[in-house]
């Protein structure tokens, strides 16, 4: 077997497991740069047309495979194309590759129509300067020496065009120009879950494997079939409320419609002792009033079901104790506190009239 060529991989800039959306980015940074209309070096034509070689191989499934695995001598030996390489031809035509950027950019949009001696004209009404053609050129003084090398620069034509319509590019006061022959890249949509855990799941980390069901559309039949997928979320010790664990294109894939992610977010389920402040755990610990009157040592709960004590004179109203590192994990190490409030309990019965002189004449009134 021939030894796999990486040229197509290299002419793009992109790793042999660079997906669909890695290649489209690619190629239209490339093509934007190196298009002869636009870039004026000598070997700008070639080099465009190489792009576009190398774009429509590994943007379909079945040249890709084929590429993969013989390299460009299996691609010229005969291998069936549907709009680029043709049986052994080694390189695109203008025709082809210009085909290919349409497609992207939709020609921008202007009236095209065969000018004198069949070459493609493109005219641009509006407030632009009147009807402006020129033969094959769609970038003219559109882009003013515009670098466009920078991704910033390629995530979209509105950066370029200034206001973006429905179905289109318009600039302020000019006729809109329909570029809506492509759909543009679209921003992935995030498809949000909630993950109930545990205050002692938090405190001590956990792993939670969920199963989520996606819709799958064909691209050649349109058919969409469900899948199931395992996605496993492991939440460090001491993760807290509302940290989210994103998936990238876990979702739904159906043609026209935008990626979707799913991104899980961590929600607390409620405790009946604890809750939580940050890295602290607050709890309230009940006392009988004498307790609190002549001070004492006193039975505090642990989140991991163990028990400490804390010791006081008496108990003021709104006194706390604080017992040091029993509260939740930090993120970069250490631990957070467990505060303690009190609830004072009063006598169930009413005291006695022997009790209440009793207490009179021993509690001071100040």
């Amino acid at each position: 077997m021939p030894s796999v060529s990486r040229k197509y991989y290299d002419v793009l800039g992109v790793s042999p497991n660079a997906s669909d959306s890695d290649l489209k980015k690619a190629y239209r940074k490339l093509a934007m740069k190196w298009h002869p209309d636009k870039c004026k070096a000598a070997d700008a034509k070639e080099k465009f047309q190489e792009i576009s070689q190398a774009y429509d191989v590994l943007s379909d499934p079945e040249k890709r495979k084929m590429y993969d695995m013989y390299g460009e001598d299996g691609m010229k030996g005969g291998m069936p194309s549907s709009g680029g390489m043709n049986g052994g031809r080694q390189q695109f035509s203008q025709e082809e590759a210009q085909k290919i950027f349409e497609q992207f950019f939709g020609g921008f949009g202007g009236k095209q129509r065969q000018g004198s001696g069949g070459r493609t004209a493109f005219h641009f009404g509006g407030p632009m300067g009147g009807t402006q053609q020129r033969s094959g050129n769609p970038f003219g003084a559109m882009f003013g020496g515009m670098d466009t090398d920078n991704d910033e620069d390629l995530g979209g034509l509105g950066s370029m065009f200034g206001q973006q319509q429905q179905g289109g590019f318009s600039f302020p006061g000019q006729q809109q120009f329909n570029t809506a022959k492509k759909p543009r890249y679209q921003k992935p949509q995030t498809i949000q879950k909630t993950i109930n855990v545990s205050l002692e799941d938090l405190a001590k980390g956990f792993s939670k494997k969920l199963k989520v069901s996606r819709k799958i559309q064909d691209e050649q039949t349109g058919a969409i079939t469900t899948s199931t997928n395992i996605l496993t979320v492991d939440g460090r010790a001491g993760v807290k409320a509302g940290t989210k664990y994103t998936f990238a294109d876990a979702g739904d894939k159906l043609i026209n419609q935008p990626q979707q992610d799913i991104q899980f977010v961590i929600q607390e389920k409620p405790h009946p002792h604890f809750k939580r402040e940050g890295n602290d755990l607050l709890t309230t610990v009940s006392i009988p009033l004498v307790d609190a009157l002549v001070g004492g040592t006193f039975t505090v709960p642990l989140l991991e079901g163990k028990t400490t004590t804390v010791s006081l004179d008496r108990v003021e109203p709104n006194s706390t104790a604080i017992v040091s590192g029993a509260g939740m994990p930090k993120k970069h190490g250490g631990t957070g506190d467990m505060i303690v409030s009190f609830h004072v309990m009063f006598p169930r019965t009413p005291l006695s009239s022997v009790q209440k002189e009793g207490l009179s004449n021993f509690l001071p009134r100040s």
